[in-house]
């Protein structure tokens, strides 16, 4: 999970920025901020979701997603891990 936050001056990451128009959460323009990625069971997020501590929102178009994650491999603010995890589970296996 990378959090999407407000763009402020100056931006601390400006790797993947997006802006209203890109889904509906987006009102204002924002900024994944890589460097605060955690990851989380499946079980907690789905939890999250039904206490209320989570909000549900739809997916993101698939050029969004492919901005994000783009990013996610590019940036310097970036963790090892998230980048690592995301390797692991969405790239398909070289045979």
């Amino acid at each position: 999970m990378a959090p999407i936050c407000s763009v402020i001056d100056p931006c601390p990451d400006q790797t993947c920025l997006l802006a209203p128009g890109d889904h509906p959460f987006i009102v204002r323009p924002s900024y994944l901020a890589y460097s605060q990625c955690r990851s989380e069971p499946a079980s907690k997020l789905v939890a999250g979701v039904r206490s209320g501590e989570f909000q549900h929102k739809e997916q993101v178009s698939e050029d969004v997603f492919q901005r994000i994650v783009t990013g996610l491999m590019a940036s310097p603010r970036s963790k090892p891990f998230a980048q690592n995890q995301y390797r692991d589970v969405m790239l398909p296996k070289k045979k």
